[in-house]
């Protein structure tokens, strides 16, 4: 419970341990600003499908599976889902590529790992 909680906390910080230790906030300020930004997106993006369609979360469901301090917002699709995989990881690429993380199938076929 207490990683849960931790990671609602989200924030391109989250992704240090894959990119390196040199990525600490304000080394990179533009960086660590578009990000937010990201981020801010995201949220608008979850919260704008919570208020749309009202879906109740589980433990409104099943009140077995209530546990600690309970959100009281709608449910949808995971917010950290939509910040991480919808915003976030397409972006990270840009600014950290590698080879294992290519952004498109010309910087995939340019880095050797194209299928």
């Amino acid at each position: 419970m207490a990683i849960a909680y931790f990671l609602k906390k989200f924030d391109v910080f989250t992704f240090t341990p894959a990119i390196g230790d040199f990525f600490q906030p304000g080394k990179f300020p533009k960086t660590e600003a578009f990000f937010k930004r990201v981020q801010s997106d995201a949220e608008a993006m979850t919260d704008n499908a919570k208020d749309f369609y009202k879906r109740p979360r589980p433990f409104v469901t099943d009140p077995s599976l209530a546990n600690g301090k309970l959100e009281k917002s709608y449910s949808s699709r995971s917010g950290h889902s939509t910040q991480s995989m919808g915003c976030s990881r397409p972006a990270l690429p840009i600014y950290f590529p590698t080879s294992t993380t290519p952004s498109s199938p010309r910087r995939a076929a340019s880095a050797g790992i194209a299928s």
